[in-house]
Order: C-alpha cells, then sequence, then structure tokens
C-alpha cells in the first residue's frame, strides 16, 4: 500500500478498474464482447503469441521445463493464430533445448 499511495485514491481506482475489467474480459469474454466498447485494450501478453512468448523467456530465466505443458497446449490450441508467427516452427528446438538444459 505504501507504493500505491503516493498515487493517490484516484489512481488506484483506476488500476483497480483496470484489472478487474480485464480479467472479467478473460472469463466472461464471449458476453462482454457483446458489448465491444467495454472490452479493454489488449496488451501483448494477453495474445497467444505473447503468451506463448512470454512463457519461453520465463522459462529460460528461471531455468525450469514447468511451462513446458501450457506451451504444448497453446500451440497445439491456438495453432490456426500463431501459424502467422514462426513460434509452431522454431517451439520443437526451444523444447528441446529447455528439456536439455534444465531437465536434472
Amino acid at each position: 500500500m505504501s507504493q500505491l499511495e503516493p498515487a493517490g485514491c484516484q489512481a488506484l481506482c483506476q488500476i483497480v478498474g483496470d484489472r478487474a475489467m480485464r480479467m472479467l474480459a478473460v472469463v466472461q469474454h464471449d458476453e462482454i464482447a457483446k458489448f465491444p466498447q467495454l472490452l479493454p485494450p489488449k496488451l501483448p501478453t494477453e495474445t497467444h503469441y505473447g503468451i506463448v512468448d512470454a512463457l519461453i523467456q520465463r522459462s529460460y530465466k528461471e531455468k525450469t521445463t514447468a511451462y513446458i505443458p501450457a506451451i504444448d497446449r497453446l500451440i497445439e490450441q491456438r495453432a490456426d493464430e500463431l501459424n502467422e508467427s514462426s513460434l509452431p516452427e522454431t517451439w520443437p528446438a526451444n523444447r528441446e533445448n529447455l528439456i536439455k538444459a534444465f531437465s536434472g
């Protein structure tokens, strides 16, 4: 709270409201999508490409293979969206590198 206090109440309300709308947009997407003006703009990490990319980066940073199943699943389920990127082609090599480097 001490970090938020200098911004003031109004800024805190905006932050909380933004986070709440982002969560609603995920869990109630079909309902909120009926009202496009209520959809918050997507952040780069909210696209499937951004999520996969962030998970790959975290895997290397945290030196872990824990995110591999989630990445596999996202690439499998969202292949239509991700095929426009190089992720489906580069992921198998990245996957093997993560396993070799951090399975122990």
